[in-house]
């Protein structure tokens, strides 16, 4: 039984698997147990705008909980905000250890090794950068085992090496 969904951020594209054929059927809950987690700024974005968000949104308004940054969403997974990319854009730590950073960059070959680079799909490009730049130091810092979304096997975890001005990313 699924009963809790986080939400990294709600655009099109990500929220797809949780409308009409996913998290709801010709627009009714079918996780009638499941609360919804999302940042109070990508509830307020997205709330009254005519997408696939906000239908998710007003079809599990009764268990919408939002979570702000340092607040538990699950057992030893706290919220990491990351705005930019969207408003309410999240990561999860996991415990002191593993960090899952959703969008903060798009292109690897682009974004690590220059950091700066900002793309289409960032709602607020000038936030986007500030975030991924603080984000990227902490993960590399920290030497944290990090994943994002957009990859796939096997770039899904890796931790972040100094590499000129940027990053290169060190499979796990």
């Amino acid at each position: 039984m699924i009963d809790g969904i986080a939400l990294f951020q709600t655009p099109e594209a990500e929220i797809f698997c949780l409308t009409d054929g996913g998290a709801l059927l010709d627009g009714v809950p079918v996780f009638l147990k499941a609360r919804v987690k999302l940042h109070p700024a990508e509830h307020a974005h997205w709330l009254e705008r005519d997408a696939p968000a906000a239908r998710v949104i007003a079809a599990y308004a009764d268990r919408i909980q939002v979570a702000s940054d340092g607040q538990g969403v699950a057992p030893l997974a706290t919220v990491w905000a990351l705005p930019g990319h969207t408003p309410g854009h999240i990561g999860l730590r996991i415990g002191a250890g593993p960090v899952i950073v959703g969008d903060i960059f798009h292109s690897a070959a682009l974004q690590l090794p220059d950091s700066e680079v900002a793309t289409i799909y960032d709602v607020d490009a000038d936030v986007a950068r500030r975030t991924r730049l603080l984000a990227l130091s902490d993960i590399a810092a920290k030497n944290l085992v990090f994943s994002r979304g957009h990859s796939v096997a096997p770039q899904s975890f890796a931790r972040l090496r100094a590499d000129g001005t940027g990053y290169r990313a060190v499979q796990v």
